[in-house]
């Protein structure tokens, strides 16, 4: 028997990602004219990029770290916490901080604020326009994701969608258009996966265990997805898992594949396509239950619709939140019902 899924505020946000990112796709028509940093850029008056961020601001920020690595500049990814307490020298005036925070006054934001005065431009992304983080950044990247009411999921989409943006506004402007497009179409196909969520819960609920060791392996892009699937499933699902990138699963971890262990791995890019499903066959033939999430996968819960490359991050998390509907309804939970956390952490 299907467990019962209690239908809380939780999933209603999962259900309205779609819209999310397409009420950001329209508030980015209206952004900060970030003419000077891009010049700043350009001149070299800016030498690197600090990324930053806690939680899913975190991990969204991932992508376009890559993006930017690739195209030769100087990027680092620093969590908000670890940037004021251990790393602050990387604030002075030659580096940009792009800080993302869904309500723009977590604890760790306010800090960094205070810390900076005077010191990095800041470029702020956040859901909250009249937040402290609004105010004091030096040009702000809005999300139009609507009021959320726990687990980050509308905000992470938002997120991507807006640093997608980002990238384009400070090195090609002129190609934003044609990658808005794509990000359109990928809100229609997050609605079409979406669409189907009482059959992708209902099946993934067969499929899952709720005391197996569960790991989300990636690499590339994917890491985003995967280190997503690590925090939001102790969040929303209150189940322990980890997240690893495919090549450091093999360095240690890979002792515990086995009946007892449940594993989601990530196709990905097709640049480490081959790699990474040579490890799911591994944990599969090792005993494990393990899942390839792709265009491929024989699980309808875990194949993703066909879609641009900028549209891989925001397909690759509809799994996994599923996942965490499924497994809280094998425990007789609400999924995404705060005990203990709050939706805006205050405390360092």
């Amino acid at each position: 028997m299907k467990p019962a899924v209690i239908e809380g505020a939780y999933l209603r946000d999962l259900l309205a990602q779609p819209a999310a990112v397409t009420a950001t796709l329209t508030a980015l028509n209206h952004g900060p004219d970030l003419a000077r940093f891009r010049a700043a850029f350009t001149s070299g008056q800016l030498q690197r990029v600090v990324l930053t961020g806690m939680g899913s601001s975190y991990t969204a920020l991932h992508p376009l770290q890559l993006q930017w690595v690739r195209a030769g500049r100087t990027v680092v990814r620093v969590e908000t916490s670890e940037l004021v307490h251990h790393q602050p020298g990387w604030l002075t005036p030659e580096t940009l901080v792009v800080a993302v925070s869904q309500s723009g006054a977590s604890a760790e934001i306010i800090r960094l604020l205070e810390l900076n005065r005077g010191r990095a431009p800041v470029i702020g992304v956040t859901n909250t326009p009249d937040s402290v983080l609004a105010r004091a950044a030096d040009a702000c990247v809005p999300l139009a994701a609507g009021l959320e009411a726990t687990v980050a999921c509308k905000t992470y989409v938002a997120s991507l969608v807006a640093l997608s943006w980002l990238e384009f506004a400070l090195t090609a402007p002129d190609r934003w258009e044609d990658a808005a497009a794509e990000l359109r179409d990928a809100a229609n196909a997050m609605g079409d996966y979406l669409v189907q969520w009482r059959e992708h819960v209902g099946s993934l609920a067969a499929l899952l265990g709720r005391e197996r060791a569960t790991f989300f392996l990636g690499r590339g892009v994917s890491l985003a997805a995967a280190d997503t699937a690590g925090l939001i499933m102790k969040e929303a699902a209150r189940c322990p898992a980890e997240s690893s990138s495919c090549a450091a699963f093999r360095h240690g971890p890979l002792e515990l594949l086995g009946p007892a262990t449940q594993v989601v791995v990530f196709a990905g890019e097709a640049l480490t396509l081959e790699l990474n499903r040579r490890l799911w066959r591994e944990c599969c033939a090792a005993g494990a239950h393990a899942w390839w999430c792709g265009v491929d996968s024989a699980q309808p819960a875990f194949r993703l619709p066909a879609h641009a490359a900028p549209a891989l991050p925001l397909l690759e998390i509809l799994p996994v939140q599923m996942m965490t509907v499924a497994l809280a309804a094998l425990g007789g939970r609400e999924a995404g019902q705060f005990a203990r956390a709050s939706k805006v952490t205050t405390v360092e």
